[in-house]
């Protein structure tokens, strides 16, 4: 019996165990809980506090219009007053008078003046009866001759001024101008916060709110982008219907109300159009954004209106000339202070795919041009360590590429827009990469040149994973490069594009900027998108485990046939001839 007590006595302490085990358990897990709802109670606050430090920029730039606002009201006040105008004229201009009839009967003398030279005479009508204004004339001058010739005077800032104030035959008065009835048909439009009777109209906050900004300033800036390439069709839009990075980008720019216009009205460019499933770490494009800047002009890096925009445009025709002219400017423009501009990148990233990012913004002159003003771009192709490949005979063939040489066996030929093929090859090597996964080290393929032609990186680096496997000599790229020997190219399929990544595109003197708080939410996000790209190389990792056949056992061994041997392409006179013959058929069609 003793035993048998014993034993229920430790039965019970080990289930009272168990149960305050459970109870830490519990407690625990609502601690990971509690922990996790801070993080992304952090991580809310952090968005809230950038886009609370956007709209008090936008505020600072309200508060400074409507201080330019008050001053032209009180210097057309004055100016009228100047003119001897009549008071009841003035009092029903500027004043705190409620009669719409003797509003309206002032804006009937008004439009009965029309005519220059006329002489200001007659009566208004009022509630109490016509007004006589006697001898009081405006010599050779009407109302609105003065007026116009006030509008003049402000020409500058009334065309940025549009979305806060309201228009008169062509004048803007301020919001605070008293505004009864309709002065003249369609001369006083109801604004977005009060109609013309003061009754407030409920508006939609759509976008970032830049829309009510008076100031409609414009800066070229230069952005750097990244991106994963495998489900775009390519970075152009205008050479794929279907879904691009070009796309995505203006949609963000649409999204966030950074530009002031259509794409050609932003002089874009663009410095390279990867193609289909081709990633990029340095894609540059540059056009006119939105800015925060007033004051200085196009030669300190600051903000521009669009007529001295077009001006500049229209005068320099030859974009590549004014290109390669402006690369001394872009030492200048790149160390000029942002004073406190706009963050470009935190706000696109924010519209932007998880794919897509923009990594930094740069201030240009207005002659930078993103593709003629590149001095090189280089490409990164990686691959995985192949104990069939021979390293060193792969580096002697990219050794053969350095130089200025004809590529046209070594790329994609478009004979109807592209009649000299080339190119200056300034590196081409090959380096281990600092990172391994599962056992399987990396190698990249480094090219450098000034430009490079359709598909030609990849054509490259197939013709030296051939001489890698054995199957070609390093010979092989000297009969190729020689278009004396090798008339036509032989037909041979290309690396793939996923492998491929336009690393960087290099400029004259280009800095790119970001904003701590930017490039911190950058760097967080990258950090996520690769723990999630390991994950499913994990979990594909595992998949392939379970399969019951290993690689070898399906493995065919396919006989190679040398380049020299093959059946080739046309050339690029044949191909230049049938492009012609082709655009002659399409032009003689009814």
């Amino acid at each position: 019996l003793e035993v048998i007590q014993f034993t229920a006595q430790h039965t019970m302490s080990i289930q009272d165990s168990d149960q305050e085990f459970k109870a830490y358990q519990e407690i625990n897990n609502w601690s990971d809980l509690d922990l996790q709802s801070a993080k992304q109670r952090i991580h809310d606050l952090e968005v809230l506090v950038d886009r609370l430090s956007v709209k008090i920029q936008m505020l600072e730039l309200n508060y400074t219009e409507l201080k330019k606002c008050l001053q032209y009201y009180q210097k057309d006040r004055q100016c009228l007053e100047q003119r001897e105008c009549p008071e009841n004229l003035l009092q029903n201009l500027f004043g705190q008078a409620d009669n719409s009839d003797t509003l309206e009967g002032t804006m009937h003398i008004l439009a009965g003046g029309k005519n220059s030279g006329a002489e200001l005479g007659g009566s208004c009508f009022s509630s109490s009866g016509p007004l006589t204004l006697g001898s009081c004339k405006l010599q050779e001058r009407t109302v609105e001759s003065v007026l116009e010739e006030s509008n003049s005077e402000a020409t500058a800032t009334s065309s940025s001024l549009k979305a806060s104030s309201m228009h008169w035959d062509g004048f803007e008065l301020n919001k605070t101008v008293p505004c009864g009835k309709k002065l003249i048909e369609g001369s006083c439009p109801e604004t977005d916060s009060q109609s013309s009777f003061g009754r407030k109209k409920k508006t939609k906050n759509k976008g970032y709110g830049f829309s009510g900004i008076p100031y409609q300033g414009q800066r070229h800036v230069a952005l750097k982008i990244m991106y994963l390439g495998s489900r775009f069709h390519g970075f152009a839009s205008e050479a794929s219907k279907g879904l691009t990075i070009e796309s995505e980008l203006f949609a963000a720019l649409k999204k966030t109300e950074l530009l002031l216009g259509d794409r050609v009205m932003t002089h874009y460019s663009r410095c390279g159009r990867t193609d289909k499933g081709v990633s990029a770490n340095g894609q540059v494009v540059s056009l006119f954004l939105r800015t925060s800047q007033k004051d200085g002009n196009a030669t300190e890096g600051r903000a521009s209106s669009p007529e001295c925009i077009n001006y500049t445009f229209q005068k320099s025709k030859d974009r590549a000339a004014a290109a390669r002219a402006s690369r001394v400017e872009e030492e200048y423009f790149a160390k000029s202070p942002d004073h406190q501009e706009l963050d470009y990148v935190g706000i696109l990233n924010r519209a932007l795919p998880d794919d897509v990012r923009v990594v930094g913004w740069c201030p240009v002159p207005h002659g930078f041009h993103a593709r003629f003003s590149c001095l090189s771009r280089e490409y990164k192709f990686f691959f995985i360590e192949d104990s069939n490949l021979d390293i060193e005979a792969m580096k002697t063939a990219c050794g053969k590429f350095v130089g200025d040489h004809d590529f046209r066996n070594f790329c994609k030929m478009d004979a109807a827009n592209v009649h000299n093929y080339r190119r200056t090859i300034t590196a081409f090597d090959i380096v281990p990469f600092n990172g391994s996964w599962a056992g399987m080290n990396f190698w990249m393929f480094q090219v450098k040149g000034t430009a490079f032609l359709w598909h030609q990186v990849r054509c490259m680096v197939a013709v030296v994973l051939m001489v890698g496997e054995g199957k070609e000599s390093p010979l092989v790229v000297d009969e190729l490069l020689d278009v004396h020997k090798t008339v036509r190219k032989p037909q041979y399929c290309i690396a793939s594009d996923l492998p491929l990544v336009l690393q960087s595109c290099e400029f004259q003197g280009l800095i790119f900027r970001c904003q701590q708080g930017a490039g911190r939410r950058l760097h967080l996000h990258l950090e996520d998108q690769i723990r999630k790209h390991l994950l499913t190389a994990a979990i594909l990792k595992e998949g392939l485990d379970q399969l019951p056949l290993s690689v070898q056992d399906w493995k065919k061994n396919t006989p190679h046939i040398p380049l020299a041997l093959r059946p080739t392409e046309p050339n690029y006179e044949e191909r230049h001839s049938k492009s012609h013959v082709k655009a002659y058929q399409v032009g003689s069609m009814p």
